[in-house]
């Protein structure tokens, strides 16, 4: 499974980010998710159940922030698997 660690991070520790280029998506927790995607400027607002939108350069950005390329069923399957772990709508309180 192609996978990517953020970047510092060793080998079998931390969030492993993945994005189809269309979403992004993390296999640990929405807040690790959402700390990656506050990094390279995501917008609260394009959380939609388990995974983030990626719109205009935020593809690049997240490519150079220590996400990989994915398949389209590889980002569903790992979204899927976070939802079962989560509420379904965890963008934080205000956000647009």
């Amino acid at each position: 499974m192609p996978c990517a660690r953020g970047p510092g991070v060793a080998r079998g520790e931390g969030e492993v980010i993945l994005t189809d280029g269309v979403h992004l998506v993390s296999d640990k927790s929405p807040q690790e998710l959402r700390a990656f995607a506050d990094s390279i400027g995501l917008k609260g607002c394009w959380y939609r159940r388990g995974h983030y939108d990626l719109w205009g350069n935020k593809l690049g950005l997240a490519l150079r922030a220590g996400a990989e390329m994915t398949s389209r069923r590889e980002c569903a399957r790992m979204r899927r698997r976070m939802l079962g772990k989560i509420e379904w709508d965890v963008r934080p309180k205000g956000a647009k």
